[in-house]
């Protein structure tokens, strides 16, 4: 069951950076940004308890979850770096 939740969370955030790095077009309405947004916290938050409960064995699930974490992260610092950008650019 986590690595199903791993690999839905994995391919969210991989989809989100590709088509943001492919299109570059982040003109959503405001209840998405907040979906989003709550996403990319979610994500990193479920990554740290799956990675922290797999921390006295160091298997695939340790390294799938650090994998997500990390994309999560990136993902979540592109999001505030758009919308800042289009804060100030108008």
């Amino acid at each position: 069951m986590k690595n199903a939740i791993l690999t839905v969370l994995l391919l969210i955030n991989m989809i989100f950076i590709v088509n943001h790095l492919i299109y570059f077009d982040f003109r959503y309405n405001q209840l998405w940004m907040v979906i989003l947004g709550l996403f990319f916290i979610s994500s990193m938050v479920i990554s740290v308890i799956f990675l922290y409960q797999s921390r006295k064995r160091i298997n695939a699930q340790f390294y799938f979850s650090a994998t997500v974490l990390s994309l999560s992260i990136g993902a979540f610092g592109w999001y505030l770096f758009l919308n800042y950008l289009f804060i100030v650019m108008g």
